[in-house]
């Protein structure tokens, strides 16, 4: 007899006030494709393989639903200041720093919310929202192929570091000095 393997997540489903607006942030921002659905109620979305592997569950949620109560931060303390107890966040790794901040970018142009940005102890996160108000948190993890260079561009708030292991990341401070090396390198 066969051992069971280990159970995994195999999808997160999100109720959505715009599905076809949903649908084209975690497109746009997160570069997921598209896998099956069903037009106008819901649409699964993947990073890529088999047709029904899909990361993301996107559904149009009736109209007589409730607004969403997301969970709102202090930037430099990350204590939260109002929000609701259920869920939290999703963490998407992007398998390298340069990668979650060309995600980050991208979110920016869409004019996406940033809620936080956290150096963890084994990783970084950048907390944004997407057009529900669901904090998609772009990863990376610590001792990824680019970690020393990561490093040089994290940028703390002041008294944040060595909470717990991490810090709070000034994201916007760190995305500009990030931005700004990759002008330079353009330039040479």
């Amino acid at each position: 007899m066969t051992e069971p393997g280990r159970p995994r997540i195999v999808h997160v489903g999100f109720y959505c006030k715009d599905l076809k607006a949903s649908v084209a942030w975690y497109k746009d921002v997160l570069g997921m494709e598209e896998q099956f659905g069903m037009p106008g109620r819901a649409q699964a979305l993947g990073f890529g393989g088999e047709k029904d592997d899909h990361d993301i569950f996107l559904v149009q949620a009736p109209d007589h639903y409730a607004e969403p109560t997301p969970m709102h931060f202090d930037y430099e303390t990350l204590t939260p200041t109002k929000g609701r107890v259920g869920f939290y966040h999703v963490a998407i790794d992007f398998q390298s720093f340069e990668a979650a901040m060309q995600a980050y970018g991208r979110a920016l142009a869409r004019n996406t919310l940033l809620a936080k940005g956290v150096q963890h102890g084994d990783g970084r996160g950048v907390y944004v929202r997407d057009p529900d108000g669901n904090l998609v948190e772009l990863f990376s993890f610590n001792d990824c192929v680019d970690d020393a260079e990561a490093r040089k561009f994290l940028v703390a708030y002041p008294g944040s570091e060595g909470r717990g292991g991490g810090f709070s990341m000034d994201v916007a401070a760190t995305y500009e000095k990030w931005r700004a090396s990759r002008k330079e390198l353009a330039e040479v």
